[in-house]
């Protein structure tokens, strides 16, 4: 393959990793009753939107670092508006960092990812003190005043929505609310998170074994789980699989309307998708809360399917400890080749995503999806350490990365700071067909 990532160096070369801006692929092609290798040169798109900035709020001290790259027809048959979309707010006040991740389908998939975001960007601005109080309620009344607010608009949603992802964050707690297939993970490490309520840290004195574990931090909502299942049968759905010429079940379980092959969405619950809500499917999200452990807790990865379709949750944690600490720390340019000197770890996990799925292309010749992510790092806690009974046992400051990063200013209002969404060009819509790679883990 032409975008080939080197990858096989010594430890203290590890800028070498490198992502081209073009690739060779030799894809393999099914012609009548031959199986054919063509050649196939692709100019690979540059991500829409990148971003970075650190802070210490509530005695936290974090990176975030998000990224976009709209997904692709290798062959150039037609270019699609990217329906992957994120957006990262900051309240000061209430001492959060709430950040989203949207997946858009249908021929109104953008336009529906825009509405969304906009609307509960507005939305956290005017109910701050809910999600400061009652976070689980304004969670979910967000999600679905949004989709009632949708239904409202001249966005035709009959077959088009969005799934999304939302996570809150503070210093003692994860929150996330979730609808559809995007996932986020939690890198921990295990051992010490066994004894902590006993453990004390200090820099010349932190562990110094490292086996990161991923704790899947939502929920993914298959058709075909249980409880879905049972709500949309009720309401006169139908789940099952697409068959292909010779009757074999393919893909993943889809909802349809009785005696009908529309709308055939593989999720229970997302925001428009009218046709779907007839039939039982439903914009109320998923809620979890996470203690947050200072001791243990590493990062975490929130991503679009685009990035879970091709690399499991240890390959993810695995690619963003070892990369994270030689990333670029504040925002690219889209400068190519792709390298950790001149690209944030969240652009690089991306890039990785992209660069297996043209692997697939070589082999099924398929269609690359959109990819997104935000990953936010504990870099550094400043911080009363309490245990179980939160008694305070010491006030010192601990350091995970070996990076420093100078905090930016941040404005005292609630600060956005959003992924652009590029409209490319009308054409043909990318089928969205998904083999979501996905658990939920319950702590």
């Amino acid at each position: 393959m032409g975008c080939q990532c080197t990858r096989d160096y010594p430890p203290d070369e590890l800028d070498n990793i490198r992502y081209e801006r073009y690739a060779r692929l030799h894809v393999k092609e099914i012609r009548g009753a031959r199986e054919i290798i063509s050649n196939l040169y692709i100019e690979l798109l540059p991500p829409m939107s990148e971003l970075f900035f650190s802070d210490t709020d509530g005695g936290m001290r974090y990176k975030i670092s998000g990224c976009c790259i709209s997904g692709q027809d290798p062959h150039n048959f037609f270019i699609q508006k990217c329906k992957d979309s994120f957006f990262v707010a900051q309240t000061p006040e209430s001492l959060t960092l709430i950040f989203g991740i949207f997946d858009g389908h249908g021929t109104e998939g953008s336009k529906v990812v825009e509405f969304c975001k906009a609307y509960m960007e507005r939305f956290i601005i005017e109910n701050e003190n809910m999600f400061r109080n009652r976070r689980k309620e304004a969670l979910e009344t967000m999600f679905i005043s949004c989709d009632e607010k949708l239904a409202d608009t001249d966005i035709d949603c009959t077959m088009s929505g969005t799934t999304a992802l939302m996570l809150i964050i503070d210093p003692k707690e994860i929150s996330v609310a979730t609808i559809g297939k995007n996932k986020a993970i939690l890198a921990t490490i295990p051992e010490i998170r066994k004894e902590v309520s006993s453990l004390v840290l200090s820099a010349e004195n932190r562990p110094m074994q490292k086996i990161l574990t991923p704790v899947t931090l939502s929920a993914d909502h298959k058709p075909s789980n249980p409880e879905e299942f049972k709500r949309i049968s009720k309401a006169g759905g139908i789940v099952k699989k697409l068959v292909d010429s010779d009757g074999k079940s393919i893909g993943p379980s889809r909802v349809f309307l009785k005696g009908a092959n529309i709308p055939g969405l593989a999720v229970s619950r997302s925001i428009g998708d009218i046709l779907g809500h007839r039939v039982g499917v439903i914009p109320d999200p998923i809620y979890s809360n996470f203690y947050y452990n200072k001791a243990t807790d590493k990062f975490i990865v929130a991503a679009s399917d685009g990035i879970w379709q091709v690399m499991d949750d240890i390959e993810v944690i695995n690619f963003v400890d070892r990369y994270k600490k030689y990333c670029k720390k504040h925002k690219g340019n889209g400068e190519y080749p792709a390298r950790p000197s001149n690209s944030t770890i969240a652009r690089l996990l991306c890039e990785e995503a992209r660069r297996k799925w043209l692997l697939e292309v070589e082999k099924n010749d398929v269609i690359i999806d959109d990819i997104s992510c935000v990953i936010v790092e504990y870099a550094g806690l400043k911080t009363n350490y309490m245990t179980s009974n939160d008694e305070k046992i010491e006030e010192h400051t601990e350091s995970f990365n070996e990076t420093e990063v100078e905090p930016i200013s941040i404005n005292p209002d609630v600060n956005f700071i959003t992924s652009s969404m590029i409209y490319i060009e009308e054409g043909l819509e990318l089928s969205d067909i998904y083999n979501t790679i996905a658990s939920y883990n319950s702590k």
